[in-house]
């Protein structure tokens, strides 16, 4: 005599094994919860199981859930404007057009600031100089075009030894 197996996976099994014990379930389906379908948590409509393959209950088809959809840039939670401080102190912004990004989709604040008031692109050998020396502080007054990164140095030497001299002065 054939019945189902007890796990609810629909598979015909004898009703006994060959030492005349009663059966339930198919060989390992004794761990398996019982499988159902249910009616999809969100209203959908769609019918699932109420477990995976893996024995974990569920209640919803894959994204079905507005709580499990994966977030990305406004609506993320976190989101600040695109916005983020690096670790040597600049400003940068999230901008994934730009011709000269970064690998992360990032350009500097102080040289979007600097092609808004040319009206063009910088060229990646062009360098923003921040007077004052602080280098999240991004405004146009505050901020100077070099031709290179070796103008830029001198620039910084001159400045140091400017502070080095007025402090032996005082």
């Amino acid at each position: 005599m054939k019945v189902e197996c007890a796990c609810g996976c629909g598979k015909l099994i004898d009703k006994y094994d060959s030492r005349g014990r009663l059966r339930k379930y198919l060989k390992g389906h004794h761990r398996r919860k019982k499988r159902e379908l249910i009616y999809c948590a969100c209203g959908c409509g769609n019918k699932l199981t109420n477990f995976t393959k893996q024995g974990r209950s569920r209640k919803y088809i894959r994204y079905h859930n507005l709580n499990d959809l994966p977030k990305f840039g406004k609506d993320h939670p976190n989101w600040k404007g695109g916005r983020a401080l690096t670790t040597r102190g600049y400003v940068s912004i999230l901008k994934r057009k730009h011709p000269f990004k970064t690998s992360a989709n990032r350009v500097f604040e102080h040289r979007l600031v600097m092609e808004k008031k040319l009206a063009r692109y910088l060229k990646p050998w062009e360098v923003v100089h921040h007077k004052n020396g602080v280098k999240d502080d991004n405004r146009i007054e505050n901020l100077e075009l070099v031709t290179n990164s070796t103008v830029h140095l001198a620039i910084e030497r001159l400045l140091k030894e400017n502070e080095k001299l007025r402090k032996q002065v005082k």
